[in-house]
């Protein structure tokens, strides 16, 4: 050992005092402090801190100073320390691992802590040593084998630091080969998921193309099926082109044959025009207002006559009884009805006589103005179209129309003069009764009433329909009428008796209905005088005194219409008349 060196341990100056950051440093220290032995242990402990093996080193270090500061047993202290490092190496094995650089150097630092906690108690030591009178020969031998040991650790070291070296190539190489291994894993990687995806488009190309081989077959079969059905159709297109030609053929034919029929029709055409052309066809009316009118027709003529009727008759004619014979023998209606033709002023004559007049008026007109026209004064006329309506309705009307057409202004003329016979012919009734005037005005009225009958009439003369007259319901199952009601304020003169006694029953209008295949159907109600009314009743009092007077029924009837109407008395199209009205 140097005597620099001796004097540093001397005096307690040597590096240990230093704080070591690095392997290096505190191996630096190791090499200046030239013990016997300080070149085995040091490359143990370094081969061991290099290796991550020994973590407590400050323990290590901590006995080999205490082994090296004994002069009589350098070898034993050399021995003792590889035994030492050995055993640590066995304990620390088996403890986590930790990067070597990090340990190391907080290793070295709690070393050179120790040491400089025990560098205290050293000096304290080696002072005893100095004084050993042995020191220096001890020196002197352990300088020896620590030289012979420095030279072995220097070889060791040489070594150390090749194999070092070789480890960091090798390092290097290990960090390389392991990078290129993570890259090569995730090539592997991308490699087997591409893989993975080619499959599994390889498995479904292999599907489409199974697919699409199944589809070629189908389609085959299909263009099979078809190229037989087109043989079929070209075998069938022949076929039909013979067939074409025959039907050209025909159709030539037929065409000429068509041509000829439709000049033949145009020539029948251009005839049903020019006959239809003679026919009068008027404009369709409202079939409610037509209904209207012909009820209102017969209170018109009632009002229009009691206006004449309701008057007083003179005293020279109440008393001329050859004209009140002759009066009662021509009213056929008042003797077969047994109604009482009184010579009197009372108003239950007055009211008979009125009754009867309107009755004949109301005959009269049906029988000349209720005509399908006024050429002809055969009534079998009206009694033909009539059955022909229940059979075919618009021949009945073609019928009809034609017969308006002919001559219309001679019907105009046949009007007027008919308008004069029935205002005679009824008129004529009471020549002997009344009064010049009266009678002048009786008969002006009666032209009044049956002019207006004509105007109600020649709608239903030209509607499409047939419409017929009649006075007797009950000969078409008909019980439906209504009961004449007599003008006047005096609403008494309308109640009917609560009598069980029959009455004498008088239609004086007639009901109007739709003729149609054999049936009628009333579109009015006729209206009767009933021999029960208390005006009737007032009449037979008044021609027998005797009688006694019946009880009268103050709950009379007053309106217009029954108050039930059979089933089978409803319009064709299912309105009632009462609705209507």
């Amino acid at each position: 050992m140097s005597s620099e060196a001796k004097a540093e341990i001397e005096d307690c100056s040597f590096p240990c005092y230093k704080r070591l950051d690095t392997l290096r440093e505190a191996e630096g220290f190791l090499e200046d402090w030239n013990y016997a032995y300080a070149d085995s242990w040091r490359w143990a402990i370094k081969e061991r801190l290099s290796n991550g093996w020994v973590a407590n080193i400050d323990s290590v270090l901590f006995k080999i100073m205490l082994e090296v500061q004994s002069p009589h047993k350098p070898k034993s202290a050399n021995d003792r320390v590889l035994s030492g490092l050995e055993k640590l190496e066995e304990e620390q094995k088996n403890q986590i691992i930790q990067p070597a650089s990090r340990l190391g150097l907080q290793s070295t630092a709690r070393i050179f802590d120790e040491i400089t906690h025990r560098q205290g108690e050293i000096n304290a030591k080696e002072a005893e040593l100095v004084k050993g009178q042995n020191l220096k020969v001890l020196k002197g031998k352990t300088q020896d084998a620590v030289e012979v040991m420095f030279t072995a650790n220097e070889e060791l070291m040489d070594k150390l630091r090749g194999r070092e070296e070789e480890n960091g190539l090798h390092l290097e190489s290990l960090g390389v080969k392991d990078n290129d291994l993570n890259e090569r894993a995730e090539q592997i990687s991308r490699l087997k998921s591409e893989l993975k995806n080619l499959q599994a488009g390889h498995f479904r190309e292999i599907e489409k193309a199974a697919q699409l081989s199944r589809d070629i077959t189908s389609l085959q079969e299909v263009l099979k099926a078809k190229d037989k059905m087109i043989d079929k159709m070209k075998d069938a297109g022949s076929n039909l082109k013979m067939l074409l030609s025959e039907e050209q053929k025909k159709n030539a034919e037929l065409e000429k044959e068509r041509n000829v029929f439709h000049e033949e029709g145009q020539k029948t055409l251009t005839q049903l025009r020019k006959l239809e052309s003679f026919a009068v066809r008027g404009a369709e009316a409202d079939e409610y207002k037509m209904m209207w009118e012909f009820s209102n027709l017969w209170d018109h003529a009632t009002s229009e006559l009691a206006a004449i009727l309701n008057q007083n008759l003179s005293a020279e004619a109440l008393s001329n009884k050859m004209a009140w014979d002759k009066f009662q023998r021509d009213s056929e209606l008042a003797v077969r009805h047994h109604i009482p033709l009184l010579a009197s002023n009372s108003p239950a004559a007055k009211g008979m006589r009125l009754a009867v007049i309107l009755a004949i008026l109301a005959r009269e007109i049906d029988t000349n103005i209720f005509q399908p026209n006024y050429l002809f004064s055969d009534t079998e006329i009206r009694a033909v179209l009539c059955k022909l309506a229940t059979v075919d309705r618009e021949k009945e009307s073609f019928c009809r129309s034609m017969l308006l057409s002919i001559d219309q202004s001679a019907q105009q003329v046949s009007i007027q003069s008919t308008v004069q016979y029935v205002a005679r012919n009824v008129s004529n009734y009471l020549f002997d009764v009344l009064s010049e005037s009266q009678f002048g005005e009786l008969r002006q009225r009666i032209e009044n009433v049956v002019k207006r009958a004509i105007e109600t009439w020649r709608p239903i003369q030209s509607a499409s329909k047939k419409y017929e007259t009649d006075f007797e319901p009950l000969k078409w199952d008909d019980d439906d009428w209504s009961q004449f009601q007599f003008p006047g304020d005096n609403e008494d003169q309308n109640e009917v008796v609560d009598s069980h006694q029959g009455g004498n029953f008088l239609t004086i209008f007639p009901r109007i209905s739709w003729v149609n295949n054999d049936k009628r159907y009333p579109q009015t109600f006729a209206i009767q005088l009933m021999g029960t009314q208390k005006q009737c009743l007032a009449a037979e009092q008044e021609r027998y005194p005797q009688t006694p007077n019946p009880k009268i029924n103050r709950t009379a009837f007053k309106g217009s219409r029954r108050a039930s109407i059979a089933q089978g008395t409803s319009r064709p199209n299912g309105e009632d008349f009462l609705e209507q009205l």
